[in-house]
């Protein structure tokens, strides 16, 4: 059977790439878990009961992944815990199925369209604003007798300047009486976005928390409760989680709360300082250390800006181009398009960043002696996932 390439993980905790390393309590926890036979909700009852707590919440549960946990966080502000409404979706009885959400958060989540997965849920989308600009006055008059919630989306690609911050969000929100759902996918800040005006908070395990796939719903526990009904009744049946899913993320989040970054933040740095000085003196690149400002475990990336004039080669053709080794060199290359890129060494194995600068270099020096058309256009970066996602046809068996 044929094997994938070895990946050098230098973009962090995508789920692209299967998201973050597990940490060895996460492993063990998720190996035993495997071995015994368990009542599914009364693990899930004691599990969510720590978790909640840990998180900071008044409830929570484990489910397939984020994307999971919000189409069935949708389904419960739609149906509630009405047993037929839960059966039904994502065909409700009822008209109320309205889902606010401003328009620049309508974004790939996941892998799919938000409105995918407001849908799954059996919502309604209900788009407000322009995708740069969304006014309070255009909140409230979207807010009306048939809407059931409102959907926030927490993330870089979401955070434009003219867009509502949560709190004014779930403010006008919650002048309406409707619930606020907060999609904080690349996050563990579930107190925050709670005392921010979140009713319902979906977090990734296997991102910031290291933890095994799977996505945590916590937040208000009427309708953390009626989620976990949607769960395992409803539209979330197919989404669930397995017993070494819930165990895992328990042993994640206990991981988190007692653990000291300061070895492993001490280590990336000097990771992160032998790629600056092995990268230093191509031409067109600049390279330097700077702080993690995306959803990343790292404390610290390396950013890499390209002068294509000088460097004969687009940043994201730098990073297409070690993508394709073997191994393959995975960069951060969501703003490749602006002209940068970034090496996360969150999930660096030792020798790793000699490994990535060696690939910088190889494809740099190609560029010198052969260069890259600079006037080509990137793909749109759906389309290059899917393509990706498409040749498993060619590479799988």
């Amino acid at each position: 059977m044929p094997t994938p390439r070895r990946v050098i993980n230098a973009k962090g905790p995508a789920t692209v790439l299967g998201g973050a390393r597990a940490s060895a309590p996460v492993i063990d926890a998720v190996t035993a878990a495997m071995r015994d036979s368990v009542h599914i909700p009364e693990l899930q009852g004691h599990v969510g009961a720590e978790v909640a707590k840990l998180l900071g919440a008044e409830s929570a549960f484990v489910t397939g992944c984020a994307a999971a946990g919000m189409s069935i966080a949708v389904a419960a502000a739609v149906g509630g815990d009405d047993l037929a409404q839960v059966t039904s979706l994502p065909k409700p009885s009822h008209p109320r199925t309205e889902v606010v959400i401003q328009k620049g958060h309508m974004i790939i989540v996941g892998g799919c369209n938000a409105d995918q997965v407001i849908r799954l849920g059996g919502g309604t989308p209900v788009e407000v604003g322009t995708a740069a600009d969304c006014t309070d006055f255009q909140l409230a008059a979207a807010i009306g007798p048939n809407t059931a919630a409102g959907l926030f989306v927490d993330g870089e690609r979401a955070r434009g300047s003219g867009m509502l911050n949560l709190r004014d969000f779930a403010r006008l929100c919650h002048d309406h009486g409707v619930p606020v759902i907060v999609d904080a996918a690349g996050s563990t800040a579930v107190a925050e976005f709670l005392r921010d005006g979140a009713d319902l908070v979906i977090v990734s395990a296997h991102k910031w928390l290291r933890g095994p796939t799977a996505g945590i719903v916590a937040g208000r526990a009427d309708l953390v409760h009626a989620a976990y009904l949607h769960s395992e009744f409803g539209v979330g049946r197919p989404m669930k989680a397995g017993k070494e899913g819930v165990a895992g993320v328990l042993a994640a989040v206990r991981a988190a709360e007692a653990g000291d970054d300061s070895a492993r933040a001490q280590t990336e740095r000097a990771v992160a300082a032998n790629i600056v000085d092995q990268l230093a003196g191509l031409a067109g690149l600049t390279v330097r250390e700077v702080p993690t400002e995306h959803e990343s475990t790292a404390v610290t990336t390396v950013r890499i800006d390209v002068d294509p004039a000088l460097a004969n080669i687009q940043a994201w053709q730098l990073a297409d181009a070690t993508e394709a080794m073997d191994p393959s060199v995975a960069l951060y290359d969501y703003e490749a398009a602006q002209g940068y890129l970034l090496i996360d060494p969150g999930f660096l194995d030792d020798g790793d960043d000699e490994i990535i600068a060696a690939a910088i270099r190889q494809v740099h020096e190609r560029a010198q002696a052969e260069p890259f058309d600079i006037a080509e256009a990137p793909a749109p970066r759906f389309a290059t996932l899917v393509e990706r996602v498409q040749n498993w046809r060619t590479t799988g068996s």
